[in-house]
């Protein structure tokens, strides 16, 4: 990657803090909204009804803060984004060029229509989903033709920001975690490639973000927060996990009857994430449990009664292994926290711990080496003009402040509602300009929207 060690000798760069839990949907919109969960709402990959025992999958419509793109299309900017999070469905706003393709969008999608020769260059994803290296070697051929996506975007569309989120190395990690040890070729072909999309951006910014929503990690010990509920008498083992009917009625409300690859395989997948319907793969039976899991990712135990919480918080933290473990209320801030487990938990990480929620091992502390998430990612910041001077800030900094620099930088009001305004300062001093526009105008425009 040429162009990148070039940018990267003449950036500053930081460490970022991940959202918690460090996860896909949770970091990347803390990261796109500059808001932690409790105001943007997304939580994980799943939303748990505790009443109700049922389970949805988070998307666009869960969202209770606009996203940057968004915010530039209310102030009159002009955007790109390619793979927003929530990806799906995609939220028309005026002046934003919006396509979605990889990560979890059911199909490509696109907005405005112009897009559809931009589309039509992106191959099908359904490969994707094929094992291992196979599956990497199938990532490899796509992000190509992102190359050329990219070079015409940039080239023929106009915009004040151009985003784009790729999910490599995650995609790769999770499939071969042998990579992680070593280079190999496939993986060097493809980091080719994204050198390539990095000159490009480069050619046409005046400032240029690489960013990451987490980290990667060898670790020696895995926790089962399923195993932990079950050997406390907090949970019941059996097979009645989210019913398989339910959540099936659920992905043909989202995803339809599709025919395409990708929407089939998009249902087994889900279904495969939800529900342990095996018998030999037993789940905690949640109809009978006081308390229950959520996906493996969740790191969350929801509970059915409020007075036992601070028992099980007691209980989990003596556990060998466990950094902390808080309510809901403890970890996050705003009008949505109640969306979130009543309990979360992490793992020490730093002493090479990492946590699964609702696998079970028959055991709650197993050593195994496996390479998971880390709660620290990238921060990488290339001004061609050099006015902007990130020494002022901590080494560590906390995701959220990205897309307020960002808006800050073009001139623009941030929202206010974001966090981590003492930081921002740090770097604008009193230049911060806040306005509630952007979120009454999201909120009594939203339910006007078109979704496609």
């Amino acid at each position: 990657m040429p162009t990148f060690a070039w940018l990267l000798s003449r950036a500053q760069k930081l460490t970022i803090h991940s959202e918690f839990p460090p996860i896909t949907p949770t970091c990347w919109t803390s990261i796109l909204t500059g808001v932690n969960p409790g105001k943007h709402g997304i939580f994980s990959f799943e939303r748990v009804d505790v009443r109700k025992l049922r389970v949805k999958l988070y998307n666009a419509k869960d969202l209770m803060h606009p996203r940057i793109h968004e915010m530039l299309a209310m102030a009159g900017k002009k955007s790109v984004i390619i793979n927003p999070i929530p990806e799906h469905p995609i939220v028309p706003a005026k002046g934003a060029n919006i396509i979605s393709h990889l990560f979890f969008s059911p199909r490509l999608q696109f907005y405005p229509e112009r897009l559809r020769k931009y589309a039509k260059m992106l191959p099908d994803t359904s490969k994707l989903n094929e094992k291992g290296l196979k599956a990497v070697k199938n990532y490899y051929d796509i992000i190509k033709n992102y190359v050329d996506v990219v070079d015409e975007m940039i080239n023929e569309l106009e915009w004040d920001v151009f985003w784009i989120n790729i999910n490599f190395p995650d995609f790769a990690l999770h499939r071969v975690p042998q990579m992680f040890f070593k280079t190999l070729s496939i993986e060097r072909r493809i980091l080719s490639e994204l050198d390539k999309i990095i000159k490009i951006i480069i050619k046409h910014s005046d400032v240029v973000f690489i960013i990451s929503d987490h980290g990667f990690e060898e670790y020696g010990y895995i926790i089962s927060l399923a195993d932990f509920l079950i050997k406390n008498n907090f949970a019941k083992l059996g097979h009645d996990g989210f019913r398989i009917k339910e959540v099936r009625e659920f992905l043909m409300e989202q995803y339809g009857n599709g025919s395409n690859g990708k929407v089939n395989t998009l249902k087994r997948y889900f279904c495969r994430f939800f529900i342990r319907h095996k018998k030999e793969k037993l789940s905690i039976d949640i109809s009978t449990s006081d308390a229950f899991t959520g996906s493996k990712r969740s790191f969350g135990i929801y509970v059915k009664q409020a007075s036992i919480v601070q028992k099980i918080i007691t209980a989990i933290t003596q556990l060998e292994g466990i950094a902390w473990a808080k309510m809901n209320k403890d970890v996050y801030w705003g009008p949505y926290v109640s969306r979130a487990p009543n309990i979360l938990v992490c793992p020490d990480y730093n002493r090479g711990y990492t946590l699964h929620a609702n696998s079970i091992y028959n055991k709650v502390i197993i050593r195994r080496k496996t390479i998971d998430h880390h709660p620290h990612g990238v921060f990488i910041m290339y001004d061609k003009s050099k006015s902007f001077v990130l020494d002022t800030l901590p080494k560590i900094i906390p995701q959220r402040i990205i897309t307020p620099l960002i808006m800050h930088f073009l001139g623009l009001p941030i929202s206010k509602a974001t966090d981590d305004l003492h930081i921002l300062r740090a770097i604008t001093g009193d230049s911060l300009k806040l306005t509630k526009e952007y979120i009454l105008r999201w909120f009594s425009r939203r339910i006007l929207f078109d979704v496609l």
